[in-house]
């Protein structure tokens, strides 16, 4: 029984990627079976048990920071699939910020949604890459001594060919970003 706490943004971003999906099926009219979320660890990893209906068909809940490489193997093997990676900020900018250069080098063809609360959200609200200068959490209790990471200038950086940013709250337009 996976669960997210009240009011987090996941909820928002698991409408939004469900409704992506949908309106994906409709215009190619590929079957659901055609779509892979491949999730990371972390709050944002129970993405792939939560997702409804046709939304999901098929998914892999990875190891932590490790869901670049899966969904590029996946990719490998069936690059006819539609590859949508899940991950939080802690997941996708820490530990696996060391692939998203090579790959995004490779141009995987596969949506990236990051989650990014500024803390690790599964942990209890430790600072994550993207907390800001002076956030307090759990594990800077004096407030955070280190730069944030800003994640958009960083992939805009490496080329990634599309990048946005969008609210959970705004989960028609989010739906329509994904």
């Amino acid at each position: 029984d996976f669960k997210w706490c009240p009011g987090c943004g996941d909820f928002g971003v698991r409408r939004a990627l469900e409704a992506a999906v949908a309106q994906r099926r409709i215009e190619t009219e590929l079957p659901a079976e055609n779509n892979v979320v491949i999730a990371g660890i972390g709050c944002s990893g129970n993405m792939v048990h939560l997702l409804e209906d046709d939304a999901q068909p098929f998914g892999f809940h990875g190891i932590h920071g490790r869901t670049l490489p899966v969904a590029m193997g996946v990719k490998m093997a069936r690059a006819d699939l539609n590859v949508v990676i899940v991950a939080g900020d802690g997941d996708f900018l820490s530990i696996g910020m060391e692939h998203i250069a090579p790959q995004a080098a490779r141009n995987l063809n596969v949506a990236a949604v990051i989650m990014d609360n500024a803390v690790y959200g599964l942990t209890k609200g430790q600072g994550s890459p993207t907390s800001e200068l002076g956030q307090v959490t759990t594990s800077t209790p004096y407030g955070n001594p280190i730069e944030q990471l800003n994640a958009l200038r960083l992939y805009l950086t490496l080329g990634v060919s599309y990048v946005a940013s969008g609210m959970s709250s705004k989960v028609k337009a989010l739906s329509q970003m994904i």
